[in-house]
């Protein structure tokens, strides 16, 4: 389907007429429809690419990196909820990004207690229902070793199998101190959850972080479920089991008709 120049102006002006902003008539009467669309070079009118809101959660992780390099607790109280009010939720990713930014650079020397606490009680982090903002959050909270996040992730990796927040959450809760073991129980009581490549990812690095001897049943007890499944389709049973259960399920459905 091929829509022309002329169409497209009556399609335009017909899905406006029943505006009733004066501001927004006035403009679309000023357009110069000749201009636009048979006129040679760019529009006279150029968009607005100013990064203003970008720029605002930048400034921010750069305080808030500048307060945690410095004296801590005398730089906190500059900050406040009002900070990021009316926000949207890229703004507050970007912002975070900052943040895990730093971190990546320089892992010596991670965020105090005291900065990620004060992080959380001003803006609601933890708290938060976004799967992103949550994500960038527990990723940052386990890359500095606090503790008190541990049941958060468990939760968030156990309630949605998304490989894009549950793998790099797995391996950062497996390479902190306070979730090592963690990591291997989650997976362990919740493996069910995720779909069978994202299983075999998690399960290939934890496997690949294990240096303790104590949690060798565990992996033994995942690689179970595969191995029977491949036993059960290399013994030719698969189909017979498939055929038998329909045909079982049929004769259970005439029967109740």
């Amino acid at each position: 389907m091929q829509v022309t120049s002329g169409e497209f102006k009556d399609f335009f002006l017909a899905h406006f007429s029943s505006v009733k902003d004066g501001k927004v008539m006035r403009a679309i009467s000023a357009l110069d429809w000749d201009a636009l669309l048979l006129g040679p070079g760019m529009p006279s009118s150029e968009p607005d690419f100013s990064n203003s809101l970008s720029e605002n959660a930048v400034a921010l992780g750069r305080r808030w990196v500048a307060a945690a390099e410095g004296n801590e607790l005398a730089g906190l109280p500059a900050f406040s909820s009002s900070d990021i009010k009316g926000w949207s939720t890229q703004q507050r990713i970007l912002f975070l990004e900052h943040l895990l930014a730093h971190l990546a650079k320089d892992d010596s020397r991670p965020f105090s207690d005291a900065v990620l606490r004060r992080l959380d009680s001003l803006y609601s982090l933890t708290n938060n229902s976004n799967a992103e903002i949550k994500f960038r959050w527990q990723s940052m909270c386990l890359r500095c070793e606090a503790g008190w996040i541990v049941p958060h992730v468990v939760s968030f990796i156990s309630s949605q199998g998304r490989m894009k927040y549950v793998r790099p959450l797995y391996r950062a809760l497996r390479r902190s101190k306070a979730g090592a073991l963690k990591a291997i129980q989650t997976f362990r009581r919740h493996q069910g959850l995720y779909h069978s490549i994202a299983r075999k990812m998690i399960l290939a690095d934890l496997k690949a972080a294990a240096g303790d001897d104590d949690v060798s049943d565990v992996f033994d007890l995942a690689d179970v479920g595969s191995a029977a499944w491949a036993k059960l389709r290399g013994g030719g049973l698969f189909w017979p089991l498939l055929v038998t259960g329909a045909f079982v399920g049929l004769q259970y459905a005439l029967r109740r008709k």
